[in-house]
């Protein structure tokens, strides 16, 4: 693989890397060092990744690997949602602002709660956007076993959120008239 089609294929995914990473971890630093460590190892093996059918599932999967690695092995240190927003836009109100990031802190409490397989799964559906066969290649399960995790993983969520948190749906109806 040269360089050109490195850059243009594999670094796309350091983001996508970074963000599973620090649903794992919950530490943005660490997350960084496992999304960097990912793409080395992919720079390394440059001539090999023509082999690999699905990129993105063999860069998931090394993320995984190297994040539960590093809580196994080292000191890591967890609270460190802030690394979870690193990407995100403010384009919102302030107050706007608040509520949101409040219902998603409720959600991300919610699913470090789960088993770590159902919270994989729906970090990958959820907010990776990934499709159900691409999260059962990387994850090494079949489809329907994805969708029966990831059912279980919402239903669990629901159950435990605070009804506080939930989106208002008059607000919602107005937004989208507006």
């Amino acid at each position: 693989m040269t360089q050109e089609l490195f850059i243009s294929t594999v670094l796309p995914l350091r983001d996508k890397c970074y963000r599973f990473a620090a649903s794992i971890l919950r530490n943005g630093p660490e997350s960084e060092d496992v999304a960097q460590e990912v793409l080395l190892k992919m720079w390394n093996r440059r001539d090999q990744l023509a082999e690999i059918n699905n990129l993105e599932a063999w860069a998931i999967r090394a993320t995984r690997n190297l994040s539960l690695d590093r809580m196994r092995h080292s000191a890591w240190r967890t609270g460190d949602v802030d690394a979870l927003y690193a990407h995100a836009s403010n384009t919102l109100a302030t107050d706007k602002q608040v509520e949101e990031r409040e219902a998603v802190d409720a959600v991300f409490a919610c699913m470090q709660q789960l088993p770590e397989l159902q919270r994989n799964i729906l970090h990958l559906r959820e907010v990776e956007e990934h499709s159900y066969d691409e999260i059962a290649q990387a994850l090494d399960l079949s489809a329907a076993q994805v969708k029966v995790y990831l059912h279980r993983a919402r239903k669990k969520v629901r159950e435990m959120m605070d009804p506080s948190h939930a989106p208002n749906p008059q607000t919602r109806q107005s937004q989208t008239n507006d």
